[in-house]
């Protein structure tokens, strides 16, 4: 019998961060939504720790595939899950990113009331609370912005078109460089 694919792929990408890694994994274990409904991609960019077990001893709570690649950095490792995943919806998270339990579940309701393909959904990421953030930190998030401009979104808010790409202009865009020979 053919397998379902999931409605939402979560890639993660990492290097040598086992240890956070491994809260990540925990809070996507907990997702409200059942385990068949989404996989997670966790794509290894070299790393010399701990993450292959890590990844190994979450195989059975969750649908999760393990992917090693050389070190080739973010981008390159993003663009391997992208590539490896099966569901319609794509969620990037990093390896420190603690996922609240509803996450999925709300994502998979935004994109049901927005179905058309070039919806994106942007949820909110703020330091995790025994961080303890630097001024630089702030100054990228807060005050600069330069990751996201967060106190200009409000909520439900449709934003214009550069700021989505549609899941096929990232598989699009991901085959045409790899097989373009620079």
């Amino acid at each position: 019998m053919k397998s379902r694919s999931p409605a939402i792929s979560v890639i993660i990408p990492t290097f040598n961060r086992a240890a956070m890694l491994t809260d990540t994994l925990e809070s996507f274990a907990a997702q409200s939504i059942p385990t068949n409904r989404y996989e997670v991609i966790v794509v290894d960019d070299g790393s010399k720790d701990a993450t292959p077990e890590v990844c190994r001893d979450f195989g059975s709570r969750m649908q999760l595939r393990y992917l090693h690649i050389e070190n080739s950095g973010i981008s390159a490792a993003k663009n391997t899950g992208i590539l490896a995943s099966r569901g319609k919806i794509l969620l990037f998270c990093d390896d420190d990113d603690i996922a609240d339990s509803h996450l999925l579940e709300e994502h998979l309701k935004a994109h049901k009331q927005y179905p058309q393909e070039s919806v994106a959904i942007l949820g909110y990421t703020t330091w995790a609370p025994t961080l303890s953030v630097t001024p630089l930190m702030r100054y990228v998030t807060d005050i600069g912005r330069f990751l996201f401009a967060y106190g200009d979104l409000k909520d439900g808010q449709m934003l214009d078109y550069y700021f989505l790409l549609e899941r096929t202009l990232f598989v699009q865009a991901v085959v045409s460089c790899q097989t373009r020979r620079l």
